[in-house]
């Protein structure tokens, strides 16, 4: 299978967008004004969490930044392949902070969606580089604490 992402020249002004994740699946494919029906009945409690709600659920939710060491595209498929194999996503947007909201539920960091946010920060540990003299003194550490263990 191969996608194809087709990414015009100049990212750096693409369109930028309000984004919200919502705990819900809209049935439907077009455009509505948020700002007039869902970002003007949002208010803000005491302790900074949003409030709102869809069709009468209630919503908590908080603004959650990208984090600076990535970027957040908004990628869009103009047309279904009559095969699965060739895909052609266009990048139509990019964001830099989204609201996360919860079914009458304030955000914590148990949230499935956060922990995946989380990952990026144990990637980037992962994939950091260690200097030797790091690396020396961390395999002498433990070789004292063997020491210590085998004289008990």
């Amino acid at each position: 299978m191969s996608i194809l992402f087709k990414v015009r020249e100049n990212l750096a002004n693409s369109y930028t967008l309000d984004l919200h994740f919502l705990p819900a699946k809209v049935n439907g494919d077009g455009t509505t004004d948020v700002n007039n029906y869902f970002n003007s009945y949002t208010s803000v409690e005491h302790d900074g969490i949003l409030t709102n709600a869809v069709r009468g659920f209630p919503l908590k939710g908080e603004t959650l930044e990208v984090p600076e060491t990535h970027k957040a595209f908004i990628l869009q498929e103009s047309q279904k392949p009559l095969n699965a194999e060739n895909r052609n996503l266009y990048v139509t947007g990019n964001f830099e902070k989204f609201c996360y909201w919860n079914y009458d539920k304030i955000p914590t960091k148990a949230d499935t969606y956060k922990q995946a946010l989380q990952l990026l920060d144990i990637c980037e540990e992962f994939t950091a580089s260690i200097s030797d003299t790091s690396l020396q003194a961390e395999i002498e550490k433990k070789r004292r604490c063997e020491a210590k263990e085998n004289t008990f």
